[in-house]
């Protein structure tokens, strides 16, 4: 007789990234994490896809940014609060400017340029996926 039952699989980071920002574009392929910061029970998480070939061929939508609301375990995505076409092709990054309980700031710059961007998310208007 067993003991044990079988363990729960829990998808990687990121093919959950992956698979929310394919439904903005099933092309995107190759994903990263730019920032993860804990707040609360969950994390926020900042993602970054492109194309498989990084090449720009006329839609800006092939490189993509989200903005994630995970689980704790960061085995459930809780909420995609953003996903935004590159700004800059391949020449852009995000980050977290401050979390509160009222909001969540991101900043956005060229990498090569400079300049910036500034995105504000109500907490209280996230539409949670539970």
């Amino acid at each position: 007789m067993s003991c044990c039952h079988a363990a729960t699989s829990c998808p990687s980071l990121l093919a959950l990234v992956r698979s929310e920002l394919q439904k903005t574009n099933p092309h995107i392929e190759t994903v990263r994490i730019f920032e993860m910061r804990g707040w609360y029970d969950e994390y926020f998480v900042l993602a970054h896809g492109i194309r498989k070939d990084e090449e720009f061929k006329g839609a800006w939508n092939d490189e993509l940014f989200g903005v994630l609301l995970m689980d704790g375990s960061l085995c459930r995505t809780i909420a995609t609060i953003d996903v935004f076409p590159t700004p800059r092709w391949n020449d852009y990054e995000i980050h977290i400017a401050k979390i509160s309980d009222s909001g969540l700031v991101i900043k956005g710059n060229s990498i090569a340029y400079g300049g910036s961007e500034t995105r504000k998310y109500a907490i209280d208007k996230i539409d949670r996926h539970r």
